[in-house]
């Protein structure tokens, strides 16, 4: 089976004229834009493959933090745009965190799992003041790590 999956970033619903410093972010970062990739499961296009999926991990926060973060709303003149608010980054870093903790299983070498597992287990057993917590070196499993600026 064949998948032909087309992204397109159209901004023009949500173009903001005014002049509310929070809602006038989001006309540079999200800008009409688009990407394309044809996706197969059949053994026989192996050969032409770029990438393969190993894993899709995906993280739903749902706190009112989350919620208010990134907001569609009016400013003081009724023009309606989306606001962006400060808690945008701690929300963002949250569920980065969160995904990999749950993708690092997947996908790090079992030399860090285990380094991984040591440090638990010491942190457990002498406390967590005395050990440091080990922070895994996800560079062994990735080639490339790219943050899209509006995820």
């Amino acid at each position: 089976t064949y998948t032909l999956v087309v992204s397109h970033e159209n901004l023009t619903n949500n173009w903001y004229p005014g002049c509310d410093r929070s809602m006038l972010v989001p006309n540079c970062i999200f800008r009409s834009n688009g990407a394309a990739i044809l996706l197969s499961n059949k053994t026989k296009d192996c050969w032409r493959a770029k990438y393969q999926l190993q894993h899709v991990v995906r993280t739903t926060i749902s706190t009112d933090e989350a919620f208010q973060c990134v907001y569609q709303m009016e400013d003081d003149k009724g023009i309606r745009g989306v606001r962006l608010g400060k808690e945008l980054m701690s929300v963002a870093a949250s569920a980065l965190k969160l995904n990999l903790t749950r993708l690092g299983p997947k996908v790090l070498p079992l030399t860090e799992q285990l380094a991984f597992a040591a440090n638990l287990v010491a942190r457990q057993v002498m406390g967590p003041k005395k050990v440091k917590p080990y922070v895994p070196d996800f560079t062994m499993a990735f080639d490339h790590i790219c943050l899209h600026t509006g995820e």
